[in-house]
């Protein structure tokens, strides 16, 4: 059971999607420090997902498709901007030494991204039930558990994306110009069709 929770976890984590985008944008943006802190931003999102897990307000968040679809919305329209950003100054280097954004803009940017994305909410919904154990400890206990097996196996996977990607900004300025665009405007189509699935709910 532990193993397939583990599987479950990294083929999540490894899927593209915002986290992913937001940290490899802000590490070929601003490098290193700057890609750890936007793991840390990410995290820290999670963390709040796994507190709502465990407190059983997830279920009311997904029961209540007012609330959800303005949480989609919003995090819908910080994504499409955070890669109308991206996408426009895309990722020089000679940019990148002098005006990297702060380690403390890149948690900021990716703890919001992080934390205004419902599927991360009905993933531990979705998800989380399958592995709890009844009569074993506490419901909460369990969700607590397993929520910090998820974070840890996130923070090394990406923290190895963030190495990988810096590595690539130092030895290609030019490919890492255009890997900053296209991030940018992957995150920006995710933030549209993000909004056009909740308007299309209703």
């Amino acid at each position: 059971m532990f193993l397939t929770f583990l599987a479950t976890v990294a083929a999540i984590v490894i899927t593209p999607g915002a986290d992913m985008a937001v940290i490899l944008g802000s590490t070929l943006q601003a490098g290193r420090r700057q890609g750890y802190a936007a793991v840390a931003g990410v995290l820290s999102g999670g963390l709040v997902h796994v507190g709502v897990a465990a407190l059983g307000l997830s279920a009311l968040i997904a029961a209540s498709p007012g609330v959800l679809k303005i949480v989609a919305l919003a995090g819908a329209v910080y994504l499409v901007w955070i890669g109308i950003s991206l996408a426009r100054s895309g990722v020089d280097l000679a940019v990148r030494a002098t005006s990297a954004p702060s380690g403390w803009a890149a948690w900021r940017r990716a703890a919001g991204a992080n934390l205004l994305n419902p599927k991360a909410y009905l993933f531990m919904l979705a998800v989380f039930p399958h592995f709890l154990k009844p009569g074993g400890w506490p419901s909460w206990m369990q969700a607590l558990a397993l929520g910090a097996i998820l974070l840890a196996c996130a923070g090394l996977l990406y923290g190895l994306m963030v190495v990988a990607a810096d590595r690539l900004a130092a030895g290609r300025g030019g490919a890492t110009r255009w890997v900053g665009r296209v991030t940018g405007i992957y995150l920006a189509g995710l933030g549209v069709a993000m909004a056009a699935v909740a308007f299309a709910r209703g």
